[in-house]
């Protein structure tokens, strides 16, 4: 038994070839259409090569049209002009350059004026075409007056307030101590501190601000750490511990910590996270069981840190 698919899709010769003249009748008749489509609606080449020369025609006219606009948008205007009272933009009016115009500009807030129109042609630059070009139209105002400024003498006359000398004068420098003066360092100003001998106005502002850092000294030997030679200093300086500002650190942010010299970023928020699982620091010695403290940490702290309860 045959397949039913296969015996139906069986041709015979004579099938075979009505079949593929059949297909070649198709194909005829569509490429016929096209072609006939083609040929009814193609488009006119010459009347579109014609109205192409006439589009570019027009395009040219109009560029020459806007070149000849620009080029008498261009052409100097030519106006009577006083050099002396003259502005910027007269000038670039006039044809000239904008840095001839600074030029001109410059020569006059300097003091210079032109007398007579001739006097135009030692302005830096100016050609001789543009010269001859303008010179006709140079009006110079001689009954204008060229301002006056006060004599050196006349000046000496005024009082010593209005003379700009006065705006210059230094500052008179504080009298330096004499020995067997004691200043406190951590209730001194910048202008006290400047009468201990050797210390000027830098030295003493570092002090002061080094000092607001820390909240005071304890010793005078903290001064090494801002690059200052304190043993020079401990003739002249003393330290009253009991003006130091304290620091809260059970109360303190960890931004405000931090601002702190003796405390890094590491240990203010190790501090902050002790609080945070454990409550409020009772004893300074609770940080040494952190990672983040050595023993001369605390140390150094113990004279800063307050806790609650003190």
């Amino acid at each position: 038994m045959g397949h039913p698919f296969r015996d139906f899709l069986f041709f015979t010769g004579y099938e075979r070839r009505r079949t593929l003249l059949l297909l070649l009748l198709i194909i005829g008749i569509g490429f016929g259409r096209y072609a006939w489509l083609e040929w009814m609606y193609r488009p006119d080449r010459a009347a579109e090569d014609e109205a192409a020369a006439e589009y570019a025609t027009f395009l040219a006219g109009l560029q020459r049209r806007d070149s000849l606009r620009l080029k008498q948008s261009q052409l100097p205007e030519l106006f009577a002009f006083d050099p002396n009272q003259v502005d910027s933009a007269s000038l670039r009016r006039l044809g000239l350059p904008d840095w001839m115009a600074g030029n001109l500009l410059h020569y006059r807030r300097r003091g210079g004026r032109f007398r007579r129109p001739e006097e135009f042609r030692k302005l830096y630059g100016l050609t001789d075409e543009l010269y001859a070009r303008l010179l006709p139209y140079i009006r110079i105002d001689s009954n204008r007056q060229q301002p006056s400024y006060p004599s050196r003498s006349v000046a000496d006359s005024f009082p010593r307030l209005y003379q700009p000398d006065s705006l210059l004068q230094r500052p008179v420098r504080p009298e330096k101590f004499v020995n067997d003066t004691l200043i406190e360092v951590n209730r001194a100003d910048t202008i006290l501190l400047q009468r201990i001998p050797g210390i000027g106005s830098g030295i003493a502002r570092l002090i002061v601000e080094y000092r607001e850092k820390l909240g005071g000294y304890h010793h005078i030997g903290q001064l090494r750490e801002i690059r200052i030679n304190s043993q020079l200093l401990e003739p002249w300086l003393s330290v009253d511990t009991t003006a130091i500002r304290r620091l809260h650190i059970n109360q303190e942010s960890l931004r405000s910590l931090q601002r702190h010299p003796y405390l890094s970023y590491q240990q203010a928020r190790a501090i902050v996270d002790y609080r945070r699982r454990h409550g409020p620091i009772r004893h300074l010695q609770a940080l040494n069981l952190l990672d983040a403290f050595t023993p001369a940490d605390l140390e150094r702290l113990s004279h800063y840190v307050s806790l609650d309860g003190e």
